[in-house]
């Protein structure tokens, strides 16, 4: 498939929700040193949150050392890419993605809803990363949400014990 003009995938960021996400998705395997002035002008004005969270995840990939200005919630975040840990290599985000595997591998519909919701939580977080010590709160946090989406309140239930005894271990050895 031929490539859509950088262009017109900019001018898309100006767009709807969806034109945005579809744009940012398009634009996350670009050479975005060749756009940084837009994208920089983009993030700084309150732009959708999942298209923004993509691109700054490819900033981050791609280790531009330009300084950003994300505006979310009227909350300005200046951050340079190349400082911003993608989420896939988040030390945080690998060790919440080992205890959901670890608190719920015997649900797998569980285990694969909350590995979703912890993906994009990680996402919207960005460019905050977890700490490895958010990696606890963050599983169990993602557990929850799946559990509440699947209307699993026994799993529910069963969680808050594991997640207890995870935070009295953690005080023990710490």
């Amino acid at each position: 498939p031929e490539e859509e003009p950088l262009e017109v995938l900019l001018s898309m960021l100006k767009g709807k929700p969806e034109a945005q996400l579809a744009a940012a998705s398009r634009l996350h395997d670009r050479n975005l040193r060749t756009c940084t002035e837009e994208i920089r002008e983009y993030l700084s004005h309150e732009p959708y949150p999942e298209a923004a969270a993509l691109l700054i995840e490819a900033l981050a990939e791609q280790e531009i050392g330009d300084e950003f200005v994300y505006t979310k919630d009227g909350v300005e975040y200046t951050f340079w890419p190349d400082a911003v840990t993608p989420v896939t290599r988040s030390p945080g985000f690998l060790e919440a993605l080992a205890l959901l595997k670890q608190w719920v591998s015997r649900n797998p519909s569980l285990l694969e809803t909350a590995k979703s919701v912890l993906v994009h939580d990680a996402y919207m977080n960005l460019p905050l990363s977890y700490e490895k010590e958010e990696a606890g709160g963050a599983a169990y946090e993602a557990a929850c949400q799946a559990a509440d989406l699947l209307g699993d309140t026994a799993d529910k239930a069963e969680l808050e014990k594991v997640y207890d005894s995870y935070q009295i271990r953690k005080k023990t050895y710490a």
